[in-house]
């Protein structure tokens, strides 16, 4: 899953084999950038989703490089990944709580993320 917000995991126990990814950019409009020009902010290529990704030779080389890389062994993450990973989940036990009685993790925004669950 790619996401900057975090949907509501169920069961809890899911979490039990995510895996985070942080990815250091969030892509906007040019208008944004020039309101806020963060230093994490990239201009977004909106031809990218439109024209680029709809392209038959380039879906076709996607689908060639996920079967390639398939694999019936479960890779191991970086020590990265498994830092991040950890850092989430304590967050999320310590704030579950407080996140139930109040809202849905679907608001809890942690941009820019990836998340593969």
């Amino acid at each position: 899953m790619n996401a900057n917000d975090i949907p509501e995991v169920t069961p809890k126990d899911a979490l039990g084999t995510m895996l985070m990814f942080k990815f250091p950019f969030k892509f906007v409009s040019t208008e944004q950038m020039k309101d806020c020009n963060l230093q994490f902010y990239r201009v977004r290529d909106d031809t990218l989703k439109s024209d680029f990704c709809r392209r038959q030779e380039i879906m076709d080389a996607y689908i060639w490089a996920i079967i390639d890389a398939y694999s019936t062994n479960r890779p191991s993450p970086c020590q990265k990944v498994v830092d991040d990973t950890s850092e989430f989940l304590a967050r999320f036990v310590m704030f579950g709580a407080i996140l139930s009685m109040n809202t849905h993790l679907c608001s809890l925004s942690i941009s820019p993320t990836l998340l593969l669950l």
